[in-house]
């Protein structure tokens, strides 16, 4: 699924990945730092295309691009998949963040907009892995309710995980507080 148009907020936007993309984000996922709290990808080019080409071919999943307004520049990713209309509701995911970017809540912030006013859901569920206790603190600070907590099979291997959930009832509450943040980052970007 892709993006008719970008979703865009005081510094950061999301868009469908584009040609050029893939590279961006094939470098983010590779960095052993980004990426030691996500499913290992391929690390290479053409995977990379491809995957992202099957994703947007697909209409229960939306890769997503979060570039810097001014400059247009990619500073990571992130994405809704597992979107089921019959439930109204949708995992949120796949995020990585360029390192010192600041897009961590506005991202979140748009995540949610994409979620909730374009797509029409009525839940967004995250499952981070346990031992990212920054990640779960975050999710905690803004009000998601922590649901579950289960095992992944990430790479071969067993990794407990907590999921978190913001139902649509909650969103104007959460969407205040986001959009207040996102301008506190916004001004010191500025």
């Amino acid at each position: 699924m892709r993006l008719t148009e970008p979703v865009v907020g005081p510094a950061f936007g999301l868009r469908s990945p584009a040609e050029g993309d893939a590279q961006f984000i094939v470098d983010l996922r590779c960095d052993p730092e980004v990426a030691r709290f996500l499913h290992p990808i391929p690390g290479d080019l053409e995977s990379q295309r491809a995957w992202e080409a099957a994703a947007m071919a697909r209409d229960d999943d939306l890769p997503l691009v979060v570039f810097r307004r001014t400059t247009g520049a990619p500073v990571g990713g992130i994405g809704i998949s597992r979107i089921d209309r019959a439930l109204e509701a949708a995992e949120w995911g796949r995020w990585a963040l360029r390192r010192n970017s600041l897009a961590a809540v506005e991202s979140v912030f748009l995540v949610f907009t994409t979620g909730f006013e374009v797509l029409g859901l009525g839940s967004l569920y995250c499952r981070t892995l346990a031992d990212n206790a920054r990640a779960i603190a975050f999710h905690d600070s803004l009000g998601l309710r922590r649901e579950l907590t289960g095992v992944l099979d990430v790479d071969g291997r067993s990794a407990p995980f907590v999921q978190h959930r913001i139902a649509k009832d909650a969103w104007p509450e959460a969407r205040e507080r986001l959009r207040i943040l996102a301008v506190g980052v916004a001004r010191r970007l500025a």
